[in-house]
C-alpha cells in the first residue's frame, strides 16, 4: 500500500490552509447574525437570507469547478476562488444595509462554492485511487476540529471586537493559501478547447434556486419566527413570497428534468456529467453524500435551537453544546481511517457508523427536556462517531476507477449532491419544527417548555429518519465490483 509522502502532506497543509475559512464562515456567521441584524436593523426573519444566499451562491459555483479545472488548471482556479471569497467576506465587513450584506454574501459564497470542491478534486488527483481514501483524511480530520472550534471563535471576535470582524477574519488566511498555493498546488493540465456548458447552466442552477427556495418557503401563512439565531421561518423580501412554494418546486422540477435530458444527450462536455452514475461505486457514493447532507448538515439548523429555545442557552453557550459532535466525528474518522481504502469495508463501516449515529440520535427525539445535559453531550459525541466512521469509505468510493481527467466532474457532481441534500434537509426540518411549534402554541401552550421539548422531539424523529436513509445505499455497494474498479482505473461510461 502506497505510502502518504511529504510532497502530498505539504499539499495537504496548503489546502487545509484555504479550507479553514470557508469551514468556519458558516459556524461562525450563525453566531453573529442576531448581533447583525440588530446593528443593521433587520429582522431576524430578513437576516436569515445572510446564510440561506450564501448556501444558494455556493451551490452555483461547485458545477463550474469541472470546467474551471479543464480551462484554467488547478492553480488559476484556487487562487481566483480564494481571491473572490476574501473579497466579498471584506465587503460583507463594511456593509452599510442588510441588502448590501446579502448581495456581498452571495459573491463570497460563489468564491466559496468553488473552494472546498477545489480541495477535494486537488487531493485526490495528487494523491491517486490508492492513497484518496487516506489523503482526505489529512483534511476531513483536521477539519472536523475547525467545525468545533469556529462557534466559540465567532463568539469571541463577536464579543470583543464586533460581528464585522467574523468577515474580517477570512482574509489572511485566504491570502496565505493564495500565496502557498503557487508553491505547492500544481498548475494542473489546461484544456484551451473546453467550453462552458451554457444551457446546462441555464437549466440546472435556477432549476436548484427554485427547488429550495420553495421547499423552505413550505410554512403556514403568519408563521412566528422559530430561531434566534442563524434561521427564520419566513423568507425576506416580498418578490421571494410572490408565487406560492409549490409553483417555486414545479418550475424547478420542470428545469432540472430538462438539465438531465440534455446532460445525456447532449454531444459537448455537460455542467455535470451524468454519465459517472454508470458507474455502481460512484452511484453508490453520490447517493451516500446527498444523505450526508440530510443527516450530518441539517441537523446543525436545528440543534442550536434546541438548546437556545428548550435548554435556555444563548449563542456562544449553543455552540460549545454542539462541540462533542464535531469532536465525535473527528474519532470516528480517525478510528476507522486504516480502513479508509479497502473496498470490502466500505459496507460494514456505513452500516455500523448509520447504526451507532441512529441510537445516538433517539435521546433528543424521546425525551429531549428529561436527559440531562450531559448524557446529550454523550449522544451527540456518540452520534458524531457514527457518521465520522461511515463517511470514512466514502471518498474511495466516490473516486475509485474515476479517471483522473474525470476527477474535476465527480467532484463537483458530488458536491451539488451534497448540498443539495444540506439545503433540502434543513429546509424539511424547517417545515416540521414551524408546523409542531404552530401546533404548541395553538393549544396556548407555545411558552411551555415541555410543549417545546415535545415540539422539538418530534423533529428529531425526521433526524433519525434522514440518518437511516444510508443502509439503503449501502445495502446496494457490491465490495469485490468496486475493488476490481479500483485496481484497473477503468472510466465509469467505458463499462
Amino acid at each position: 500500500m502506497d505510502r502518504i509522502d511529504r510532497r502530498l502532506a505539504a499539499l495537504a497543509a496548503v489546502l487545509l490552509c484555504g479550507a479553514v475559512p470557508a469551514l468556519m464562515d458558516a459556524t461562525m456567521v450563525n453566531v453573529a447574525v442576531e448581533a447583525l441584524a440588530a446593528d443593521l436593523d433587520g429582522t431576524l426573519t430578513d437576516a436569515q437570507w445572510v446564510v440561506t444566499g450564501y448556501l444558494l451562491a455556493t451551490t452555483v459555483g461547485i458545477p463550474l469547478v469541472g470546467w474551471g479545472l479543464d480551462r484554467f488548471g488547478a492553480r488559476a482556479l484556487w487562487t481566483f476562488a480564494l481571491a473572490l471569497f476574501a473579497a466579498g467576506s471584506a465587503l460583507c465587513g463594511v456593509a452599510w444595509s442588510l441588502r448590501s450584506l446579502v448581495v456581498f454574501r452571495i459573491a463570497a459564497g460563489l468564491g466559496g462554492g468553488l473552494v472546498l470542491p477545489l480541495v477535494q478534486a486537488i487531493i485526490a488527483a495528487a494523491a491517486g485511487p490508492l492513497r484518496v481514501g487516506r489523503a482526505m483524511l489529512l483534511l476531513t480530520v483536521p477539519g472536523q476540529f475547525v467545525m468545533i472550534l469556529g462557534p466559540v471563535f465567532g463568539g469571541l471576535i463577536i464579543e470583543s471586537l464586533g460581528w464585522r470582524w467574523t468577515f474580517f477574519s477570512q482574509a489572511p488566511l485566504c491570502a496565505a493559501a493564495a500565496v502557498l498555493g503557487w508553491w505547492r498546488v500544481p498548475s494542473g493540465r489546461r484544456n484551451g478547447s473546453s467550453r462552458l456548458d451554457v444551457v446546462g447552466f441555464a437549466l440546472l442552477l435556477p432549476a436548484l434556486v427554485m427547488l429550495v427556495h420553495g421547499l423552505s418557503s413550505l410554512r403556514p401563512e403568519g408563521v412566528r419566527e422559530v430561531s434566534t439565531g442563524a434561521v427564520a421561518a419566513t423568507a425576506w423580501g416580498a418578490p421571494a413570497t410572490a408565487l406560492p412554494p409549490s409553483t417555486w418546486v414545479l418550475a424547478g422540477g420542470v428545469l432540472l428534468v430538462g438539465f438531465v435530458a440534455h446532460a445525456l444527450r447532449g454531444r459537448a462536455t455537460p455542467l455535470l456529467d451524468l454519465r459517472l452514475f454508470a458507474r455502481r461505486s460512484f452511484a453508490v457514493a453520490a447517493a451516500l453524500l446527498f444523505v450526508t447532507g440530510l443527516a450530518m448538515w441539517a441537523p446543525l439548523f436545528l440543534l442550536p435551537l434546541f438548546y437556545q429555545r428548550v435548554l435556555g442557552a444563548d449563542a456562544l453557550d449553543a455552540g460549545l453544546l454542539l462541540a462533542p459532535q464535531a469532536l465525535g466525528t473527528a474519532l470516528g474518522m480517525a478510528a476507522a481511517g486504516r480502513l479508509a481504502d479497502r473496498a470490502a469495508a466500505a459496507r460494514p463501516l456505513i452500516v455500523a457508523g448509520t447504526a451507532f449515529a441512529v441510537v445516538a440520535t433517539l435521546p433528543f427525539a424521546l425525551a429531549p427536556r428529561g436527559v440531562a445535559g450531559a448524557a446529550l453531550g454523550a449522544a451527540l459525541l456518540a452520534r458524531g462517531f457514527g457518521l465520522g466512521v461511515a463517511h470514512v469509505p466514502l471518498m474511495p468510493l466516490l473516486y475509485g476507477g474515476v479517471e483522473r481527467e474525470s476527477i474535476g466532474q465527480a467532484t463537483g457532481l458530488a458536491s451539488v449532491l451534497q448540498r443539495c441534500g444540506a439545503a433540502f434537509g434543513t429546509a424539511a426540518l424547517a417545515v416540521v419544527l414551524s408546523a409542531q411549534l404552530d401546533a404548541a402554541a395553538a393549544g396556548a401552550r407555545g411558552a411551555d417548555p415541555d410543549a417545546l421539548a415535545v415540539a422539538f422531539g418530534r423533529t428529531f424523529w425526521w433526524v433519525v429518519a434522514f440518518t437511516a436513509l444510508a443502509w439503503v445505499p449501502a445495502m446496494v455497494h457490491r465490495p469485490l465490483e468496486a475493488q476490481r474498479s479500483a485496481s484497473a482505473g477503468t472510466r465509469p461510461h467505458d463499462r
